[in-house]
């Protein structure tokens, strides 16, 4: 390979007063995270956000419990529900037992653990709605009408759901001591809605009709709670978060219309997902509340086998049907759904470029063939699948934020030495180069980016980690990420590289490229043209930097196909772009 070095350095052109370090936006783009609500003081949460701040956090969701449901032997087989027990009666029993005196039947059984203190909002109808007290334990049981009917007023005959909800008085209301440590540091706060879990939905349309209306009544008394409790005092707590698994973006794009005269027995996952995120979107929208689905990139071909194309659709039915604040992407590497390469790589194979992601792959017995391309595997990239996403995008519907999954799907140095780590403790973490690398393939195209979760990923130093994944984000945050690069245009060939960290008047670009007769050239260029404050005037994370760079590329020695590789000193990851240069000089990219 033949290297050149571009060394004359002219006038460089700067958008911004201060080049030490990016003068707009966070230390660091990851400024968004869910974090276990088990912490219990206020001093807990200011020393978990003092943390998250210094890194650039400002923002925080809480995570979510399940909305139970089952028979009554299901309810009394959980070991919380059933330490609820007076005189020899068990709570369960003595529910049951006043509600048949006056003829009320239970359908379904629900319980729900999230360890908040609510109001009377949750015990709206006091002529069946009880509430025990078992030592420290406080238990209210709430039952709310099945049918169209949704007031208070029972009849003998009626039909009801009852909800048993529990607080532990020793140990105070989380939430609370949470919203106070956020309000003090200025933290935006979005809470999870109760969550249900799809494996368990009913496999019969009248079951699973009468579960969704459970689950959307008893979610509307919660949010009736917090509006009497919070929303005076915490203005904070901006929005709620439906959180569920059934989000898959290319199912939800192969949707049939509602007036399709295709018709299935029982809907599918993905338009339970709809269905439910729209409830959910009406309620809170009614509330004045902002409101964020979480859905999932699928491109692996023995799993949703989505393409680029049905990826956008999804985003387009989505912000036509729910109209969500905030769409909120999971990349889809971690559980080996997705995967991150550049044009050039297509034909390269995952365990030779990506080991980790290999590694994922036949953990979870999804490869393909024993040592598949990432084109016999996938059908496409993340980085292809987040730009056909954001094409799609209607800006002034809502924003798009790429989420980074801080685990991964593998389980040889689990997490597990965090305080609040719950099960999610038995998976392995991320690095902080793939975070990099996550950033390189899809950072410079989203409103904003959030990383699933705190707990305990960003924290645990067991298994093998000499530090936490935020210790080294915190010793990291100078450093470089390409996470784009191209021409500037058609006609204008300069190459335009976007990211972080990028604004060093002296820090040079290293540019592969091939000459028509094959010959593989490096050239070292500096950069003559930032635009520091990108991200601000894009609608995009803060911090995201344009820079172009000398006209340097003898334009008549290209091939006429091919790729552009551009790397920088300290870079994890090069960006590499694919182009074809008519006879006119016109390129296409």
């Amino acid at each position: 390979m033949k290297s050149i070095k571009v060394l004359a350095v002219l006038v460089v052109i700067f958008l911004a007063d201060n080049l030490d370090g990016a003068p707009y936006g966070p230390p660091f783009p990851v400024t968004a995270t869910w974090f276990s609500w088990e912490r219990f003081t206020q001093v807990e949460w200011d020393s978990t956000f003092d943390e998250f701040k210094t890194i650039g956090g400002a923002t925080i969701f809480t995570t979510g419990e399940y909305f139970n449901h089952g028979t009554k032997e299901d309810i009394m087989n959980d070991p919380m529900v059933n330490q609820c027990k007076f005189d020899g009666t068990y709570c369960v029993d003595d529910i049951e037992t006043k509600l048949k005196k006056i003829g009320i039947e239970i359908e379904l059984w629900a319980w729900y653990d999230y360890q908040e203190e609510y109001g009377l909002k949750l015990l709206s109808c006091l002529n069946v709605d009880q509430s025990y007290q078992i030592y420290h334990l406080i238990y209210n049981a709430t039952v709310l009408k099945l049918g169209p009917d949704a007031s208070c007023n029972f009849s003998k005959g009626d039909k009801a759901f009852v909800t048993f909800t529990m607080f532990n008085m020793t140990k105070g209301e989380p939430h609370v001591a949470m919203l106070d440590s956020a309000h003090k540091n200025k933290l935006d706060v979005w809470m999870t809605l109760p969550k249900l879990d799809t494996t368990k939905l009913p496999q019969d349309e009248s079951n699973r009709m009468m579960l969704n209306q459970a689950y959307t009544r008893f979610t509307k008394i919660v949010l009736d709670d917090h509006q009497s409790r919070l929303f005076g005092q915490y203005p904070n707590l901006i929005g709620y978060y439906f959180d569920s698994d059934a989000g898959i973006l290319p199912e939800i794009g192969r949707l049939m219309p509602k007036n399709s005269k295709t018709k299935t027995a029982l809907p599918s996952l993905a338009q339970w997902y709809l269905d439910s995120a729209i409830a959910m979107q009406k309620m809170v929208a009614k509330m004045s509340k902002k409101f964020a689905i979480t859905v999932q990139v699928d491109v692996n071909r023995l799993t949703a086998k989505g393409t680029a194309y049905e990826h956008q659709k999804g985003i387009h039915l989505i912000q036509n049907s729910i109209n969500p604040n905030i769409i909120m992407v999971r990349d889809g590497r971690a559980s080996g759904r997705a995967p991150y390469y550049w044009p050039s790589q297509e034909n390269a194979t995952i365990k030779a470029t990506d080991s980790t992601l290999y590694n994922i792959l036949e953990s979870s017995n999804l490869t393909i063939n024993t040592n598949p391309t990432f084109a016999e595997q996938f059908t496409t990239s993340v980085q292809q699948v987040m730009r056909a996403m954001n094409a799609s995008l209607d800006s002034k519907m809502g924003e798009m934020w790429l989420v980074i999954d801080a685990f991964q799907q593998l389980h040889d140095t689990p997490c597990s030495d965090s305080e609040v780590a719950g099960s999610s403790s038995q998976l392995d973490r991320i690095s902080i180069q793939s975070v990099e690398w996550a950033l390189a393939a899809a950072g410079a195209i989203t409103n904003k980016i959030a990383a699933w979760k705190w707990d305990p990923f960003f924290t645990c130093t067991n298994g093998g980690y000499n530090v936490s994944l935020f210790d080294s984000i915190k010793g990291d945050t100078k450093k470089p990420i390409i996470s784009e690069c191209r021409f500037h245009s058609a006609w204008n060939r300069s190459v335009v590289v976007i990211g972080y960290n990028l604004d060093g008047p002296f820090s040079g670009f290293q540019v592969k490229w091939t000459k028509w007769n094959g010959e593989k050239h490096e050239t070292d260029i500096y950069g003559y043209y930032y635009e520091t404050d990108y991200g601000v005037s894009h609608g995009l994370v803060h911090s995201i930097e344009y820079v172009m760079l000398w006209d340097f590329l003898p334009l008549e020695d290209l091939i006429k196909v091919g790729y552009i590789t551009i790397s920088t000193n300290g870079v994890y990851k090069p960006c590499t772009f694919h182009y074809s240069m008519g006879e006119d000089g016109y390129v296409t990219m």
